[in-house]
């Protein structure tokens, strides 16, 4: 790699570190790309080389506040459904459920910030939603795989995949609080998996 492109890469990496700090004690609608360009000592027209505007910087760099300040629920070992159930309400709850309320209005600025570019048929926003969700459908199919066959596991975890998505845009757009969402999901997860759970 090539000095230019070491420099590139790490003044990228000093936006972010510092768009980061901004965006912690800061709502989106008060920060300013002038204030991180100089923070940075970059051009506030350099800055733009590397994110052509605000919410562009803002997807990328809440996406890596969320995923470095939580770790991956990797290790449950749910043995009956009751415990799966509560796998399950553990992962949502350690990923989603934000007592910040700073850090919830940022989430909710993400949330319809990725939705607002789908609007405009620009999908690559949706891949950062997508890095956020990873965390959580790991743990879900790793705690799934403990109770069900892995090919039995890849045929229901679309469905329980596509009630949570569905659910938690309401939960989002604050149609339910956060216990009526994992009320849903259990009730919804239920009904897709206990057919299929042999004791």
């Amino acid at each position: 790699m090539s000095k230019r492109e070491d420099q590139k890469r790490e003044t990228k990496k000093q936006i972010i570190k510092m768009a980061i700090k901004e965006f912690k004690v800061k709502d989106y609608d008060q920060v300013k790309l002038s204030d991180i360009s100089k923070a940075v000592n970059i051009a506030e027209g350099t800055l733009y080389n590397y994110y052509p505007d605000k919410t562009s910087l803002f997807l990328d760099v809440f996406s890596n506040m969320v995923t470095l300040e939580k770790e991956p629920i990797l290790e449950a070992h749910p043995n009956t459904f009751e415990e799966l159930l509560e796998t399950i309400d553990s992962i949502l709850s350690f990923y989603l459920e934000l007592k910040d309320s700073h850090m919830k209005t940022l989430f909710q600025t993400f949330y319809h910030k990725v939705k607002e570019r789908q609007l405009l048929e620009d999908f690559s926003a949706y891949d950062k939603l997508e890095d956020l969700s990873q965390y959580i459908y790991t743990g879900l199919i790793n705690s799934l795989n403990r109770l069900f066959k892995k090919e039995l596991t890849s045929e229901l975890f679309p469905l329980i995949k596509y009630q949570i998505n569905g659910l938690h845009d309401d939960y989002v757009y604050n149609l339910l609080s956060f216990q009526d969402f994992l009320s849903l999901v259990r009730k919804h997860v239920t009904l897709i998996l206990q057919p299929y759970y042999k004791k």
